[in-house]
């Protein structure tokens, strides 16, 4: 039996072919830590697009929108919509409470400009080994 063959050309349009998009919106978080300012992030936006992100301390959701699922579970807390900078990234900077170490939080994000939701986040609040 013969095992066919991949013509060449098409091995390199499969090679070339790019893994994701180039304008996905990656959220992110940092310095999630009792009683210090954690900073939460939507990078890879185009300058100026409107975006949001919403959180969550009951679950990962699903909820059915327009853009896509979202998942968090109610009750969620949103950030306030917020330009993305000329760098195509929008922050938000706040204070993480004193004695939430340990607390698990679930993040999600959408871009209104592009209609589209960015990943979504399950994090677990660190303990600020300071504070004791």
């Amino acid at each position: 039996m013969r095992i066919p063959r991949t013509p060449l050309f098409l091995l390199g349009l499969l090679l070339a072919a790019p893994l994701s998009t180039a304008n996905a919106q990656t959220l992110s978080v940092n310095n999630l830590t009792e009683g210090m300012t954690a900073t939460i992030e939507v990078s890879g936006c185009s300058p100026g697009d409107i975006v949001q992100v919403g959180y969550s301390v009951s679950g990962a959701g699903p909820i059915t929108l327009a853009y896509g699922p979202l998942y968090l579970t109610p009750p969620i807390t949103e950030l306030p919509a917020i330009a993305a900078g000329s760098n195509g990234v929008a922050q938000w900077s706040g204070n993480v409470p004193p004695g939430t170490g340990g607390v698990s939080i679930w993040l999600h994000g959408a871009n209104h400009s592009t209609q589209t939701m960015t990943n979504a986040l399950a994090e677990v609040i660190a303990h600020n080994t300071r504070q004791r």
